[in-house]
C-alpha cells in the first residue's frame, strides 16, 4: 500500500511536471497564440491582470529580466519599427529583392516579374517575350532569374512543377541522377504506376520507396502559403537597436506580446471552503504563468545579447558577413538545452537589414581556403547572388565555383 509521504512526492513530481510542461508551451508559442493564451488566462483568472506597460518608467515589471536597456529611451522611438500586418508572398518576396538588388533598373525587372507570379508562386511568362518587352537581354534576364529562384520559399519563380521541386530538392540536398529521373516522370508519379517507374529510373523497389518518401516532403505550391486565409502574422518579439558607430542593444517588444502580472486582490477571510478553493488554485495558475513568461522574456533577451555578440559583423555590415553557427554551440554559450533553442527558432527578430526569423542565424560552415575561418552557408548563398548579379553571360557551377575560389577564397564541392 502506497503511504501518505510516497502520494506526496508523487503528487509533487506530477506538478512540477504539469509546471514545466506549461513553460515549455509557453516558450514554444507563436506570438499571436501567446497572445491569445494571455488574453484567455486573464479572463479566467481573477489574480491575472494586463496593461499598457510604460517601458520608460516600469522598471519594477522588468526586476527579474536581465537589464539591457537604458531607461532614457523614448517609448515611440523604441517601437517605431514594430511589424503587425500580413505579409503576403509579394510582400515576403519584394522584402529579399530589396535586400540582394541593389541596381534600381535590375529591382524594376524582378519587382515586374514578381507581379507575374500566380498564387502557387509559379511564373508563367515566356521568358523571350518578358526580356523583349523589358527591352533587356535574355541573357541579363536569365540572370535576374536565377537569383530570384534562390529567393525563400524555395520553389517560387520556377516556370513548371518539375522545375519547382528540382530546386527544393537541390536545396534540401537530395538531387542526384536517380532524383533526376523521377522529376522527369511526374506522370507516372501521379498515376501511382511504380512498376513503370521502376523500369523508367532503373531503380529497384527500396530505392523507389525512398525516393518517393523524399519528393513527398517537397511542397508543390510554395505561394500557397502566403494567401490571405493561412498568412502569417510578423511580430519580432526581439528589436536590436543602435548602429555600428555608437554599439547595438536589444529590447523586447511588448508590443508583440503583453505584458502579464500577478495581483493578489481578493480577501480569502470571508470566502466559503469552495471559493477559498478556487482562488487557491487560481493563485498558483497565475504565478505559474507570471514566472514562465517572465523566464520566456529573458530567454529573448539572453540570446538576443549572444546573438549581437557572435554575430556582430552581420548587424553592422550585412548578410555577407553572417558567420557559421549551429545550436548545439549557442545552447553550450548560454547553458541551456539544444531543444530550449529550437523552441524559440520561431521567433522573430527585427533587425537593422531587416525581419529574420531566430532561425536565420544559423547555418552550416563552409571552409576558407587561405584561412582557418569558416563562412556561413548563408553569406556564400549571398555571395554566389551578386556573383550572379554582376555578371552579364550566364555562369556555369563551375564558373561559380572558380570565382568564389579566385575571388573570395571560398571552396565548395
Amino acid at each position: 500500500m502506497i503511504g501518505q509521504k510516497q502520494v506526496q512526492k508523487i503528487s509533487q513530481k506530477l506538478a512540477l511536471s504539469k509546471n514545466m510542461q506549461q513553460s515549455i508551451n509557453i516558450l514554444s508559442m507563436h506570438t499571436i497564440d501567446l497572445k491569445d493564451f494571455i488574453e484567455k488566462e486573464i479572463i479566467e483568472n481573477p489574480f491575472l491582470e494586463t496593461e499598457e506597460v510604460d517601458f520608460v518608467n516600469n522598471e519594477e515589471s522588468y526586476k527579474n529580466l536581465q537589464s539591457t536597456t537604458d531607461n532614457n529611451y523614448n517609448q515611440d522611438e523604441v517601437f517605431s519599427k514594430l511589424v503587425d500586418k500580413t505579409l503576403t508572398l509579394k510582400e515576403h518576396l519584394i522584402n529579399q529583392i530589396n535586400l540582394t538588388f541593389q541596381d534600381d533598373n535590375e529591382k524594376f525587372i524582378a519587382y515586374y516579374v514578381t507581379d507575374m507570379l500566380d498564387d502557387n508562386g509559379y511564373f508563367r511568362g515566356l521568358d523571350e517575350d518578358i526580356a523583349q518587352e523589358l527591352k533587356i537581354s535574355l541573357t541579363k534576364f536569365n540572370s535576374i532569374m536565377n537569383i530570384l529562384k534562390t529567393f525563400d520559399p524555395i520553389g517560387v519563380y520556377s516556370q513548371n512543377l518539375e522545375e519547382c521541386l528540382k530546386l527544393q530538392a537541390i536545396e534540401k540536398n537530395i538531387f542526384n541522377s536517380k532524383f533526376k529521373k523521377i522529376l522527369e516522370n511526374l506522370n507516372l508519379v501521379a498515376k501511382l504506376d511504380f512498376k513503370s517507374l521502376k523500369k523508367e529510373c532503373e531503380i529497384s523497389e527500396e530505392e523507389l520507396r525512398e525516393l518517393i518518401s523524399k519528393l513527398k516532403k517537397l511542397n508543390p505550391k510554395p505561394g500557397r502559403d502566403f494567401l490571405t486565409n493561412n498568412s502569417q502574422i510578423i511580430l519580432p518579439e526581439i528589436i536590436i537597436k543602435g548602429n555600428k558607430d555608437q554599439g547595438f542593444y536589444p529590447i523586447i517588444n511588448d508590443k508583440a506580446v503583453p505584458n502579464c502580472f500577478y495581483q493578489n486582490n481578493i480577501d480569502n477571510k470571508n470566502l466559503k471552503p469552495n471559493e477559498k478553493s478556487f482562488c487557491s488554485k487560481n493563485k498558483r495558475t497565475a504565478i505559474e504563468v507570471v514566472t514562465a513568461l517572465t523566464k520566456r522574456k529573458k530567454l529573448l533577451l539572453n540570446f538576443a545579447d549572444k546573438i549581437l555578440e557572435l554575430q556582430y559583423e552581420f548587424f553592422a555590415n550585412g548578410v555577407n558577413f553572417l558567420k557559421p553557427l549551429v545550436v548545439s554551440d549557442l545552447a553550450k554559450k548560454l547553458e541551456v538545452n539544444e531543444s530550449t533553442i529550437s523552441r524559440i527558432g520561431n521567433k522573430y527578430i527585427e533587425t537593422p537589414h531587416g525581419v529574420f526569423e531566430i532561425k536565420f542565424f544559423f547555418s552550416s560552415k563552409i571552409k576558407s581556403e587561405l584561412t582557418e575561418n569558416h563562412h556561413s552557408s548563408i553569406s556564400v548563398k549571398n555571395t554566389i547572388k551578386d556573383i550572379i548579379c554582376n555578371e552579364e553571360k550566364i555562369l556555369s557551377d563551375l564558373d561559380i565555383s572558380n570565382i568564389l575560389s579566385q575571388k573570395y577564397s571560398i571552396s565548395i564541392s
